[in-house]
């Protein structure tokens, strides 16, 4: 029975973060940071749940045999999976009194069959000069947190190992300032099955290190200050990890 679920999420960056997509308006970088309307800076929920989605893969793919888990991201390759026992079975949510095969994975995150019973918000950079008791931001100016940083990037030929040809472009990053937080007290809201699947994102969150772009280049390192969860109302502790084997 789906049973009310909450995580609350804080992480601090170690590094300058870069996330969102291609520039808009008058932006002078190809990549821009991802802001709300006031101009402040958010860590998209989608980035949360992509990178958590891969970390609770790779843990259950080392607990388990090979075939107990789908192979995505191709939709094809995905839950339903009705040629492979390994894969246990679930009522079918789209066909009444149905029985379908979904992997643990699927189970939590959803899939392009079955849809995901969580929802991810975004983070909200918090501003540590100012309280609680603060006023509204009047203006965009007032929102910001400092001077954005504008990089210039170069892709890689990586056949050749060279820099490619015509392809310099630039990223911008929130501002290099030490211990930048961002925080949501709902960050994962929704419905859990079990507490086995509870502790399964508590340990995958154990498991980042950085969101975002550019990686691979030192940008988007993370440090998880506090992350509590609750089911049913109840505290899920970080411990006790092999219940996770109820999953499999």
């Amino acid at each position: 029975m789906p049973r009310p679920f909450r995580l609350s999420l804080t992480l601090r960056m170690l590094t300058p973060l870069s996330s969102g997509a291609a520039g808009a308006g008058a932006a002078l970088a190809d990549k821009t940071v991802v802001r709300n309307g006031l101009g402040e800076y958010i860590l998209p929920g989608s980035q949360v749940r992509g990178t958590l989605r891969h970390a609770c893969e790779r843990l259950l793919r080392a607990m388990a045999p090979a075939d107990s888990l789908c192979h995505g991201p191709r939709p094809e390759h995905m839950c339903p999976q009705d040629a492979n026992p390994h894969i246990r079975t679930i009522p079918d949510p789209h066909v009444p009194h149905d029985m379908v095969r979904c992997c643990p994975l699927c189970a939590v995150f959803g899939s392009p069959y079955f849809p995901s019973s969580l929802q991810f918000h975004d983070l909200l950079c918090v501003n540590p000069f100012r309280g609680q008791d603060s006023k509204p931001y009047q203006n965009q100016r007032e929102a910001m947190l400092g001077q954005e940083t504008i990089r210039s990037m170069v892709s890689m030929n990586r056949r050749r190992g060279v820099a490619a040809e015509q392809r310099l472009f630039f990223i911008e990053t929130t501002p290099a300032q030490p211990h930048l937080t961002f925080r949501n007290t709902e960050a994962v809201v929704g419905t859990l099955e079990s507490i086995a699947q509870a502790k399964l994102l508590l340990a995958g969150l154990r498991m980042l290190v950085a969101l975002g772009g550019g990686r691979s280049r030192g940008l988007g390192w993370i440090a998880i200050e506090e992350s509590s969860a609750w089911l049913d109302d109840q505290q899920v502790t970080a411990d006790a990890w092999e219940a996770l084997r109820e999953l499999l």
